[in-house]
């Protein structure tokens, strides 16, 4: 049975989830979970009748925003637009994965917890599994579920936008050099199958160090954590979406030892593995 959107959708998406946030009758906000195919391509030359935070979580693309504001996106990025603003943006010609959060009425942007994001903005942000974690909260506990559901869902969009405006590493356009874009290639292909840093500069045919040096200066992450956290964040979409063992989960981003995968995936995300359903 199809979602009953009040906004279009792209067919170019698979494993979708929606959701509506409602206050009483009338619907607020609706979160999304799309993957989009590889030839995924949207073009409102007329804007979008919506205010829309876009989030990337893997893959990479484009996005032209005004006619004139060109950025890539990656893992991390984030852009806002709008009505009367055109807006463009595609996948490179692999499937990327993304959230996306409308209000559907103005009122409740500008009186929200987004209402000092610029329309029109691009950015980036850190530490992605978190904002997952609080999406995916509202997505897979379906607001309307609950008599308090209503209330949840407000409260943890409010925490996603505090979460946003703590993790914004960088405002402005994004323009990684040509060794960070190759470090994403292969991380959106084989971040699964990469069991370290050093494994990634060997298929880069660089050093360490360099890469290092290259991460910090434009991406303010490690590789080191941008492959850690690539792993987890997959490893948590599995956890919440397909209901798999934690030992599942660690053995398909490459962990053999469930227990390293426990000890890692509570430090770096806040809780265990065995909490999330």
């Amino acid at each position: 049975m199809a979602f009953p959107s009040p906004i279009d959708l792209s067919p170019q998406t698979r494993r979708t989830r929606y959701c509506l946030v409602r206050r009483g009758d009338t619907a607020r906000w609706m979160i999304g979970y799309e993957e989009c195919l590889p030839q995924y391509a949207i073009r409102r030359p007329d804007g979008f009748p919506f205010w829309t935070l876009e989030f990337i979580i893997t893959g990479q693309g484009s996005v032209t925003i005004a006619d004139r504001d060109t950025a890539s996106l990656h893992t991390g990025t984030c852009f806002t637009y709008g009505p009367d603003l055109p807006v463009s943006f595609s996948a490179d010609g692999r499937p990327m994965r993304k959230y996306f959060l409308t209000a559907l009425i103005p009122e409740v942007w500008r009186h929200s917890w987004l209402s000092e994001l610029t329309f029109g903005s691009i950015f980036s942000v850190h530490g992605e599994i978190a904002g997952i974690a609080m999406l995916e909260a509202v997505l897979s506990r379906r607001p309307s579920a609950r008599r308090d559901g209503e209330a949840l869902a407000e409260s943890m969009l409010q925490g996603f936008a505090a979460w946003l405006a703590a993790s914004t590493r960088e405002k402005g356009h994004i323009h990684p050099p040509h060794l960070l874009d190759r470090a994403f290639e292969l991380l959106d292909e084989h971040f699964r199958e990469i069991p370290n840093v050093a494994a990634l500069v060997d298929h880069l045919g660089v050093t360490q160090s360099h890469l290092c040096r290259v991460f910090k200066k434009h991406h303010h992450k490690s590789p080191y954590a941008e492959l850690t956290d690539r792993k987890l964040q997959y490893a948590y979409l599995r956890l919440s979406q397909a209901h798999i063992s934690v030992q599942q989960a660690a053995l398909e981003v490459g962990y053999e030892d469930p227990f390293h995968f426990s000890r890692l995936f509570k430090r770096r995300i806040g809780f265990p593995p065995s909490t999330v359903r």
